[in-house]
């Protein structure tokens, strides 16, 4: 503290929600690949989150809530969100 003053810090975020589509669907259709089909998919999300500094704030069932460091920049946020989703479906992880 300087001059009385409280340093404070701020952080911008980018925040995303992942699904599976029609899960129950493809799970009363083929439960052994739809699980090798998510669980693929989900190693590429969570590398790709890793490689771009965020954490996994939370999961539920089929459902994954990353954050994502925006370091104050907007832009940087929104490609950090959509680059994972992005290579996922490059990685023919996509149907």
């Amino acid at each position: 503290m300087a001059g009385g003053r409280e340093r404070v810090e701020r952080r911008l975020a980018a925040i995303f929600a992942a699904d599976v589509a029609a899960y129950s669907r493809l799970m009363s259709q083929d439960e052994i690949g739809t699980l090798r089909t998510l669980t693929a998919r989900r190693e590429v999300m969570d590398r790709l989150i890793t490689e771009h500094g965020g954490r996994i704030a939370n999961t539920a069932e089929t459902a994954l809530r990353p954050s994502l460091n925006a370091d104050m920049n907007p832009d940087f946020a929104r490609r950090s969100a959509l680059e994972p989703i992005e290579r996922t479906c490059r990685s023919k992880a996509c149907p």
